[in-house]
C-alpha cells in the first residue's frame, strides 16, 4: 500500500472517489490510502488460502471473498480491503454503499513490508471492535508465522502464534482446520 493520502474525505466524497477510480483505495480516518500491487509470494499465498477455504467451504452457508470486497468496519469510519474474507448467510451492505459490507466472520491479512505496521496496528484494533468478527488471521509472507485471534465468549480476544509448519489451525468460526503447509505451498521459490 502507499503510505500517503491524498487528501481529507467524508465518507461519500471517498465513495464517490473509489468509484470513479481505476485504483482500489481504502479509508481511514478520512485518508484515502492508495492499495499497491502484492509480490508473487504474497499473491500465492493469498491464492492457497482461497483454494483452501473455498473447498471446505463448499456447501456451507459461509463463502471466501478475495480483496476485491470492501468491509467496514463502521468504528472509525475505516473502510478496508481485506486480502480474504468469509461471511456465512448474506452479505450485509452497508447504508451509504451497496458494494461494502460490514458482516465477515472472519478476515485473513497477508503481510506486506508496506502494510505489516497498520494491518497490525490500527486494522487489528479495528477488527477486534467488530460486531460480527469471530476470527482473523495475520500471515507473515517471507516464513511460516500466522497470529491467529479469536473472540472468546466473554467478548475479550485470545491470540496464538502458530510458526510450525507442520501446525493444523481450527477456524472455529466457520468449521475449517487450515494447514500452515497448505498455507505456504510453493512459496519458497516465490521472490518476496
Amino acid at each position: 500500500m502507499a503510505s500517503q493520502p491524498l487528501v481529507h474525505f467524508t465518507l461519500e466524497g471517498y465513495f464517490r472517489h473509489e468509484r470513479e477510480s481505476e485504483q482500489r483505495h481504502e479509508y481511514i480516518d478520512g485518508a484515502i490510502l492508495a492499495m499497491a500491487g502484492g509480490t508473487p509470494r504474497h499473491s500465492l499465498i493469498t491464492a492457497n488460502l482461497v483454494g483452501v477455504l473455498y473447498g471446505a467451504l463448499r456447501g456451507k452457508p459461509c463463502r471466501v471473498y478475495s480483496s476485491d470486497l470492501r468491509i467496514s468496519t463502521k468504528i472509525k469510519n475505516m473502510i478496508v480491503y481485506p486480502d480474504l474474507s468469509v461471511v456465512c448467510g448474506r452479505p450485509r451492505p452497508i447504508e451509504d454503499d451497496r458494494d461494502t459490507i460490514s458482516n465477515p466472520v472472519l478476515i485473513i491479512e497477508v503481510f506486506s513490508p508496506s502494510t505489516r505496521n497498520r494491518d497490525r496496528g490500527l486494522k487489528a484494533a479495528e477488527y477486534r471492535d467488530m460486531e460480527t468478527l469471530l476470527e482473523f488471521l495475520l500471515i507473515e509472507q517471507d516464513h511460516p508465522h500466522i497470529e491467529h485471534w479469536r473472540k472468546v465468549a466473554d467478548g475479550h480476544w485470545d491470540v496464538i502464534t502458530v510458526e510450525q509448519p507442520d501446525a493444523v489451525l481450527t477456524l472455529n468460526s466457520v468449521g475449517v482446520e487450515l494447514p500452515v503447509l497448505e498455507v505456504y505451498a510453493g512459496a519458497d521459490g516465490e521472490p518476496e
